[in-house]
C-alpha cells in the first residue's frame, strides 16, 4: 500500500488545526490516516497530513485555512 503526505501552512487562527482535521475527515473518510499538529521544532501553523494512496491532493489542498500545501510521496 502506498502512502502520501502533505506539509501544509495554515492561517494563524486558533481553530485552524481543528478546522483542517474536521474537513479532511469528512472529505476523505478512510483514506485519511492522520493529521499531525505541530510539535517542538515546527511552526505553530504547520500541519502534516498522511493519506492512503494518491487521492488526497484535491481534498488536502482545498481545505479551509490552508495557505500553502506541498505534496510528498
Amino acid at each position: 500500500m502506498a502512502y502520501d503526505y502533505f506539509s501544509m501552512t495554515l492561517g494563524r487562527e486558533r481553530t485552524a488545526q481543528k478546522a483542517l482535521s474536521d474537513h479532511l475527515r469528512g472529505a476523505m473518510g478512510s483514506e485519511l490516516v492522520a493529521v499531525f499538529a505541530p510539535v517542538l521544532g515546527f511552526a505553530s501553523n504547520t500541519a502534516l497530513v498522511l493519506v492512503k494512496g494518491e487521492g488526497g491532493a484535491g481534498a488536502a489542498g482545498s481545505a479551509p485555512g490552508v495557505l500553502a500545501s506541498e505534496h510528498h510521496s
